[in-house]
């Protein structure tokens, strides 16, 4: 075999990631469903509470790893992950990057000073992501991975059947 032609100064490659950060400094009310999200020439931010609650952030790297927090222990919470992109013609488009349904584990945690139970089991239920579901017999937490799909903005939203407050915590890789 001949190594003609063969890049020899090839090194190896290594994932860059982000530190797990709360998404938001405030925990949201949680609405019982989720608003339509239309197409809009204002740039999509954080709202903390009512029907259009949700966390915005600007993308960075192509993956993100999310993890939901809940006031409603053993509850269930349903996850929601969009993308927004900035067409040519001004307006930010949503794109449904993955719901999952979340259910809460048993051991508090605090996140911006209120016990919130990390997420345990993660089922999907539209689009695409990597469940890694928690450990049970010891409440370890679980979460996703999604791929951006190229989103400039991702909005995490969450919704419940009772009012819990919650948050996420995110880390890009």
């Amino acid at each position: 075999m001949s190594l003609i032609g063969l890049n020899p100064t090839i090194t190896a490659t290594r994932t860059l990631t982000a530190p797990m950060e709360v998404a938001s400094p405030s925990n949201l009310t949680l609405p019982s469903s989720l608003t339509v999200k239309n197409a809009t020439t204002t740039t999509p931010v954080t709202v903390t509470s009512g029907a259009t609650a949700g966390i915005v952030l600007g993308a960075r790297l192509n993956y993100a790893k999310i993890q939901t927090a809940s006031s409603a222990t053993g509850g269930s919470v349903t996850l929601h992950v969009i993308g927004w992109n900035k067409g040519d013609d001004t307006y930010w488009r949503p794109q449904l990057l993955t719901t999952c349904t979340v259910t809460a584990g048993s051991t508090a945690t605090s996140v911006n000073g209120a016990n919130q139970f990390l997420g345990l089991t993660y089922v999907k239920t539209h689009g695409d992501c990597k469940l890694y579901n928690g450990n049970t017999a010891v409440a370890y937490g679980g979460f996703i991975v999604v791929d951006l799909c190229g989103a400039e903005l991702i909005e995490i939203c969450m919704t419940a059947s009772s009012t819990p407050t919650a948050n996420a915590l995110i880390g890009f890789i």
